[in-house]
């Protein structure tokens, strides 16, 4: 009863479409960024503890660099 009475502003055609073109590849690209954040949180977690304990250095080099 309440849904049949319930107002919904609809855009006209050309907005959705502008705005499919916009933000569909943004939200399709979201499982993928998931997947990425995952591996890198799971890289991350299996490195840091290496890191600060010593067992794995990083080259002097690559910390100039990655400071720019």
């Amino acid at each position: 009863h309440h849904l049949t009475q319930a107002l919904v502003a609809v855009p006209p055609a050309a907005v959705l479409a502008e705005m499919d073109r916009t933000l569909g590849p943004m939200i399709d690209a979201i499982p993928q960024r998931l997947i990425q954040a995952r591996t890198l949180a799971e890289a991350r977690d299996a490195l840091l503890p290496r890191l600060i304990s010593g067992e794995v250095e990083i080259p002097a080099a690559l910390l100039k660099e990655a400071a720019r």
